[in-house]
């Protein structure tokens, strides 16, 4: 990647987690980036008290276009350019996806008739809640 400049909107990495924010300055081998912090609603908004730390080239993830208003309180989302950092917590479960063709015969079998919503998950081996999803289109 190549070297940060003033002015550059990056991605940094701290406490395992990443950060956007605007480079502000460039002093030797640190670059020092006034990040930004998340919103309730997924987007990214300015801190009340300006958040400058210095990073190293280490750090800094990725450049990044520079954000886009949400709306007039301040809110701003990304470019859908954010690299994905999830990682599922140890000993967390598994998501249950059922194959699409069971799912099709199960809805097809209860639009028949003869057996309810529950007997046809437990025949199918379909989640009720997911089942009654596609039920719904």
């Amino acid at each position: 990647m190549e070297k940060a400049e003033t002015g550059n909107w990056v991605f940094v990495r701290y406490d395992r987690k990443t950060y956007p924010g605007e480079v502000t300055s460039v002093v030797g081998a640190d670059i020092q980036v006034s990040v930004m912090r998340p919103t309730f609603s997924g987007n990214w908004k300015w801190p009340d008290n300006p958040d400058r730390i210095f990073y190293t080239q280490l750090d800094i993830v990725q450049k990044i276009s520079p954000p886009v208003p949400v709306d007039s309180r301040g809110q701003l989302i990304l470019e859908p350019n954010m690299p994905r950092m999830y990682k599922p917590k140890t000993g967390a479960r598994p998501y249950n996806s059922a194959p699409p063709t069971s799912v099709a015969q199960a809805i097809d079998d209860y639009k028949c008739g003869g057996l309810s919503q529950r007997e046809i998950c437990q025949k199918y081996g379909i989640p009720r809640s997911s089942f009654q999803n596609h039920l719904k289109g």
